[in-house]
């Protein structure tokens, strides 16, 4: 009890002191000095009033010598992390911070005592839900009343707009919990009492966010740290690519590239035309050199769209970036007939459109009509969405141009699944309903292109928690919060990835059918109605070794002898022959066979002793059957196969030579209906193999 009085009595006293404005420093240093003393013999429960006390005294002091300041700061940091265990060290670590980083502190030469402070924090903010949340408020409070503090902390800033710690199982548990009770709303008394430290984290991305879009260009200094944070951010950027060039949806690498570039389109305005060129230069490397998410891939893309609707005297660089993307990676040229697509519907002037389309048009048709799928079908979306602007803008000399090809495109002429795919990519929210300008906002930026380009939930942002963070705003904001219409809150995500939904989902319709795997020697037992080993007799052994035999050993490559080998033990083939046994050894041939040369009869021949092989097979009494198509070849689905069969496989380039045609008692093909002349090895021989099968094991 006597222990419980003490600390009653100390914290009242402290926190009394806290309310108490000290005119003179000497008054102030008696009192820090008190209060160091005390912290390293008060108790844990009194430790946070003592920390408040510090602050709130030194937040007074006019001068404080820098050897003093760094003794206060060095106890008080003690103080707190003595207090890891307990549930005052989050408390005490947010004191903590309001005590060292003060603007009167980083403005002094006492500011680099903090540094060893501030990375402690921050490697604390990665384990600790909050912490990083006091931390960048408390710096941004700073550098709002002095915007040339934030030069020496661009690093923290990069930190703060790609924040987001990894989670463990059950924290993700609760914050789910939380994120449903949230969404409850005012139904929900809980919500207005309690905050989700979950959405704290959010809010450090969001307060980062609404510094930025706050800050007025033009001056130098807003100039200069834009340009500094911007290339942070490459640097950052290519940092993290440089750990996997291909990435997984989803991955902490894909969530921190998408914040990335979410940060760098809220920047745009404050950058002069010497950083947005070569901000442009890395968009444009970016998109050729790597195969990036979706979700990245649209980012990329608008900030190129703003630079080049901000700098018109950029636009002449799409062109040869993109006669470099054709050459570098194909599949590349997508994101530039997008970008062109996109920069064309932001231009309402129709002068200004119909230079945009006179100029790019001839850029956009020869892919139109090229060899790669998707670069044909972007660039026909283009040259539709270019046909409607110039019908409803009435640009004259673009539709003389290009009138009879515009025509063409109308029709519709059904080639294969051309007039399809256009229509699905027309149809598509990022062709149909975006705008990179009407909907350059924070809820499209953070929470509208995310949803529908398949991030997790927990990269969304709600435009409400930007509410709260500019609550306090004052002037106008770069970026405006809110679309001005629901477009895209009604947009369903993009077909592929719906598509991939359904793929990766669990049917439910049919209640009778469901996915199982086979045990195969149930299904031999149950069709071919074999007992066990033990229970056959030596006719049954017999027949089991009389079956059919294929032979491989004019097959070079590793992988499909492996395939085949696979396919050889599925259906039951009594032996399967190669060129050498050691294929068996090679990893191509185990990543693709799954251990089923364990379950095979193998035999090793060479080419060159197949002559003799196929006559001593004859001579046994099995039908020499080859996989090739001659003059006097039959066709599968009309040749009965006979039980003792050998197969014969050709080589992948050559087939089968005419020496060993000739020794065969017949050639089987396959019947085509498609202008390529002939199947992989491997599909052929499974098919030959399952129709062999099932003519002897039903």
């Amino acid at each position: 009890r006597w222990v419980a009085l003490v600390t009653t009595v100390t914290e009242v006293v402290w926190e009394s002191l806290t309310a108490v404005h000290l005119v003179a420093d000497d008054h102030r240093r008696k009192l820090l000095v008190e209060a160091v003393e005390a912290l390293e013999t008060a108790s844990q429960e009194s430790c946070l009033y003592i920390l408040r006390a510090v602050s709130h005294t030194l937040a007074l002091m006019e001068a404080i010598d820098k050897q003093l300041l760094s003794e206060y700061l060095q106890v008080c940091w003690q103080s707190c992390k003595d207090l890891k265990k307990s549930d005052l060290f989050r408390p005490s670590v947010e004191t903590f911070i309001a005590l060292a980083f003060r603007s009167s502190v980083l403005l002094s030469d006492s500011r680099s005592l903090v540094g060893p402070y501030l990375e402690e924090i921050v490697d604390l903010g990665e384990v600790m839900p909050g912490v990083f949340n006091s931390l960048i408020k408390q710096l941004i409070s700073c550098w709002q009343s002095d915007r040339s503090l934030m030069i020496d902390y661009v690093d923290v800033m990069v930190k703060a707009l790609t924040y987001g710690p990894v989670y463990r199982k059950d924290q993700r548990i609760v914050f789910d919990a939380e994120a449903f009770v949230t969404s409850q709303g005012h139904t929900l008394s809980v919500n207005q009492l309690l905050e989700s430290e979950h959405q704290a984290d959010v809010e450090v991305r969001a307060r980062g966010i609404a510094f930025l879009i706050q800050l007025e260009p033009g001056s130098e200094l807003a100039l200069s740290m834009a340009a500094q944070l911007s290339q942070a951010l490459v640097r950052f950027d290519a940092e993290v690519s440089s750990v996997r060039k291909r990435y997984f949806g989803n991955s902490t690498i894909h969530r921190v590239k998408n914040r990335i570039w979410q940060s760098q389109l809220c920047l745009l305005h404050l950058l002069d035309e010497a950083t947005s060129r070569i901000l442009l230069e890395n968009v444009y490397s970016e998109l050729v050199e790597e195969s990036q998410q979706p979700s990245i891939r649209c980012l990329l893309e608008w900030v190129a769209v703003r630079i080049l609707l901000g700098y018109p005297q950029l636009r002449p660089t799409l062109e040869p970036a993109m006669e470099q993307a054709g050459v570098a990676r194909t599949g590349s040229v997508c994101s530039f007939l997008a970008v062109l697509v996109h920069l064309g519907s932001c231009l309402q002037d129709p002068d200004a459109l119909e230079d945009h389309l006179s100029s790019y048009l001839p850029v956009i048709l020869p892919w139109a009509m090229g060899q790669h799928f998707n670069a044909r079908v972007y660039a026909q979306t283009a040259l539709h969405l270019a046909s409607r602007w110039s019908e409803q803008f009435g640009l004259g000399s673009v539709l003389e141009k290009y009138g009879p090809l515009f025509l063409c495109l109308r029709r519709g002429v059904q080639i294969g699944n051309w007039s399809r795919n256009v229509e699905k990519l027309l149809a598509d929210f990022y062709f149909k309903d975006f705008k990179a300008c009407s909907h350059f906002t924070l809820q499209t930026i953070f929470w509208d292109l995310p949803r529908l380009t398949g991030l997790t939930d927990r990269e969304l942002v709600p435009v409400a928690v930007f509410d709260g963070v500019l609550s306090g705003a004052v002037g106008k904001v770069a970026v405006p919060l809110r679309n001005g219409d629901d477009l895209l809150s009604a947009s369903r995500p993009s077909y592929w990835l719906e598509a991939g939904d359904k793929e990766a989902g669990v049917s439910v319709d049919c209640e009778d059918d469901y996915q199982r795997k086979i045990t195969p020697w149930k299904q031999m037992l149950a069709c071919c109605d074999l007992p066990r080993d033990d229970d056959l007799g030596p006719a049954k052994k017999a027949a089991c070794r009389d079956g059919l035999v294929v032979v491989a050993s004019l097959i070079d490559r590793i992988p499909n002898l492996g395939g085949l080998c696979r396919t050889c033990e599925v259906f039951g083939v009594s032996e399967f022959v190669l060129n050498s046994l050691k294929h068996t050894e090679d990893r191509q041939f185990q990543g693709l066979s799954v251990s089923a040369e364990k379950w095979i009869a193998l035999n090793e021949v060479k080419p060159h002793q197949l002559k003799e092989y196929l006559e001593e097979k004859r001579n046994a009494g099995y039908m020499l059957v080859g996989a090739e198509q001659t003059a006097g070849s039959k066709a599968l689905h009309e040749y009965r196969f006979p039980k003792k069969t050998l197969l014969l496989l050709g080589n992948e380039k050559e087939g089968l030579p005419v020496e060993l045609i000739q020794l065969l008692d017949v050639c089987v093909e396959i019947p085509q209906r498609g202008v390529i002349r002939s199947l992989n090895v491997h599909v052929s021989g499974a098919i030959l193999i399952w129709e062999y099968a099932k003519q002897h094991l039903t």
